[in-house]
């Protein structure tokens, strides 16, 4: 049992959910924090994804903590930016001596009869906390397909996610399977440097022009300037709100992005069959869009294959598709995502009665504003279920709940409260809310990642960044059970 009097927080994950909630949390006067990370420093996604070109998709000016400013070095922060501006974050904060890295969560139980979380590491190690947040994330673990055949194939495979190191394509025959946001950042730099590239498609993607500019000497400087650097944002944020509302509820809107990603396939690629092939047969905004100036120039390279047919079996030389044909590689490079609704499906929850939280979320995920669920006293979660974007940045969503957070923690501390939870009945309320916001949506009409294997969507917020903020402005103190621990 810890002190109640100064409360331990125990967060999971040092990327940017992680991190903006130690921050939060920090601000309000709370000393006692551990975060967990299992990479050798932080960043979460940012420390996985280390393939060539990985960059993000959203404007540094947004893709950033509000209350601190970087230097970008352009309009986009690549994966060694980003990383080095978290680590100058932890830094700034004197967050470091909070954080426990090299540290794989497995486990975490609830303890009724202390009222606190008990949380294991691979390591052996115990953590004792009066708050568990879970601040994995949804791109935490890579989607690996079960193709038959995979363990046949005697050349080398991984995911993007899993990059090795020091890896050289030179004068070898590489396969990518997908065409999603990370295939279209590693394509180019395999296109330029393999002998041969293949790329697999199932589905075509929906490719938004990128306009990303390096800036100058003086221009980084402007955009580390507050005023300069709050304007951006406020630019930036708006766009996004109105992609956001293209989708959701603006035909006219949707129609004119529609138009712009046609212009941009027709002006980069001149092949009239490969223009076919790279054509989206589904709604704009039913899967995750694409932001790329490079992506079509080099699958219509010389050396680039689109491949549309359906994979058949993978071989020990290479992949057979279901049209017969042998398609000879050395490398294949698995761009397939992640499970991004398999909410904290590697440590195994429990919470009360030893209930666990796949028992709770079966068949699917259900929260309140996608930071709480019932009968798990004192777990929160930062980027939960029904938390992710089709468009915009989901850092300002992960500001949101970490401010709510630390502001319902800070509640339960001046009222000498120990324990947190949601009402069953608000819970309910809410997700009846979303599924209602989501009926005769896009998403539902379209196969995605944000659907869970039973095709309700878990992983996606429906509405804006603005009204999420809304919702999210204070804890409503009523849709919880708030109480002081037996002990």
């Amino acid at each position: 049992m810890t002190n109640r009097e100064i409360p331990t927080v125990l967060i999971i994950g040092a990327g940017f959910g992680g991190i903006s909630t130690a921050l939060e949390l920090q601000r309000r006067g709370f000393i006692r924090i551990i975060l967990l990370e299992r990479a050798a420093g932080p960043g979460g996604v940012w420390q996985a994804n280390q393939y060539p070109g990985a960059r993000c998709d959203n404007p540094s000016a947004l893709y950033s903590l509000a209350r601190h400013r970087f230097s970008w070095g352009g309009r986009y922060g690549d994966r060694a930016e980003i990383q080095r501006y978290l680590a100058e974050v932890v830094s700034n904060a004197g967050l470091e001596h909070y954080i426990r890295y090299g540290q794989t969560v497995t486990s975490a139980h609830f303890r009724a009869e202390t009222a606190d979380w008990v949380v294991q590491t691979a390591t052996g190690e115990r953590f004792h906390a009066d708050y568990l947040i879970s601040a994995v994330g949804q791109l935490a673990e890579p989607y690996q397909p079960n193709i038959v055949g995979y363990k046949r194939f005697r050349g080398t495979q991984f995911h993007s996610a899993r990059w090795p190191d020091s890896l050289d394509v030179s004068g070898l025959r590489v396969g990518v399977i997908g065409t999603g946001a990370s295939a279209a950042q590693v394509v180019p730099w395999l296109q330029r440097n393999a002998a041969t590239l293949t790329v697999l498609q199932r589905n075509a993607a929906w490719v938004l022009p990128k306009s990303d500019v390096r800036y100058s000497a003086r221009r980084a400087a402007l955009a580390a300037w507050p005023p300069m650097r709050a304007a951006e944002r406020t630019v930036v944020f708006a766009l996004c709100e109105l992609l956001i509302l293209a989708v959701t509820s603006a035909p006219i809107g949707s129609r004119w992005v529609t138009r712009m990603a046609h212009g941009h396939l027709r002006r980069s690629i001149a092949d009239t069959a490969l223009r076919d092939s790279l054509s989206p047969n589904y709604p704009l905004g039913g899967k995750r869009c694409v932001f790329s100036d490079e992506f079509y120039p080099a699958l219509a390279a010389p050396n680039c294959t689109v491949v549309t047919d359906r994979i058949s079996t993978i071989t020990e030389s290479g992949i057979m598709t279901e049209a017969g044909d042998q398609l000879d590689l050395d490398v294949i490079v698995y761009c397939t995502g992640f499970t991004a609704t398999d909410f904290l499906s590697t440590i195994d929850v429990s919470g009360r009665d030893g209930k666990s939280l796949a028992e709770q979320w079966a068949p699917s995920a259900k929260t309140y504003l996608g930071m709480a669920t019932s009968d798990f006293p004192n777990l929160f979660f930062v980027a939960g279920p029904n938390t992710n974007l089709t468009f915009g940045s989901v850092v300002s969503m992960l500001e949101c709940q970490a401010r709510y957070i630390a502001s319902l923690l800070s509640s339960a501390s001046r009222d000498r409260v120990g324990l947190i939870e949601v009402r069953p009945e608000a819970e309910t309320a809410y997700d009846g809310w979303l599924r209602a916001r989501f009926a005769g949506s896009v998403w539902t009409r379209v196969a995605s990642p944000y659907k869970d294997k039973h095709g309700t969507v878990s992983s996606l917020w429906p509405r804006t960044m603005t009204r999420y903020r809304w919702m999210t402005r204070r804890p409503r103190l009523t849709h919880f059970r708030m109480s002081r621990p037996s002990s």
